[in-house]
């Protein structure tokens, strides 16, 4: 499927063979004992590359987000989230215009897709597109303390000094947003 979606986004299968081998593909946050990644997408994220993405997930995907939210979130922020950062080139997805739409979306997918095949929990995407990660995380903090919940565990500050919804743990940017 994966290769599927790279072709569709136009990858060049030569630079992906070259890329780094073992490179992390790192999330927002990281729940510790569940293992489960945490994403928070803002509106950079709900390009058109992306909604070809989804559109190619296979039915019996798990996924931990509403994927015709998303999709729907992707027709509304196109215009302006495909004209983002055109200057920007990617190794695997060519020169500037729009190869980073088309590497975010892929890096998505990959997230989405492969996480759970490992083992983990499916991937907690955080809709921010409106870029208020405070009510973000309140449309999705029944989500997040299910997890939780799930794991016995109590809330506790976040690495770095940080504070952090309980349990919730920065995990790092693979790419600024």
């Amino acid at each position: 499927m994966l290769g599927f979606i790279f072709a569709a986004l136009g990858g060049v299968p030569k630079q992906l063979a070259i890329r780094r081998p073992g490179q992390a593909l790192l999330g927002d946050f990281r729940h510790r004992e569940s293992g489960t990644l945490i994403e928070v997408d803002t509106w950079q994220h709900f390009n058109h590359y992306r909604l070809i993405a989804l559109n190619m997930y296979p039915p019996e995907v798990h996924l931990g987000f509403d994927l015709d939210e998303y999709r729907s979130l992707c027709r509304q922020w196109a215009p302006r989230a495909d004209h983002y950062r055109p200057e920007s080139a990617s190794i695997v997805f060519g020169e500037a215009g729009d190869a980073l739409q088309r590497q975010r979306a892929y890096e998505d997918a990959l997230r989405d897709l492969v996480t759970p095949v490992m083992g983990r929990p499916p991937v907690v995407r955080v809709p921010a597109d409106d870029g208020d990660g405070e009510a973000a995380y309140k449309r999705v903090r029944d989500q997040l303390m299910e997890l939780q919940t799930r794991q016995g565990e109590r809330p506790r500050a976040a690495a770095y000094g940080r504070p952090a919804p309980g349990g919730w743990a920065p995990d790092g940017h693979l790419a600024a947003n």
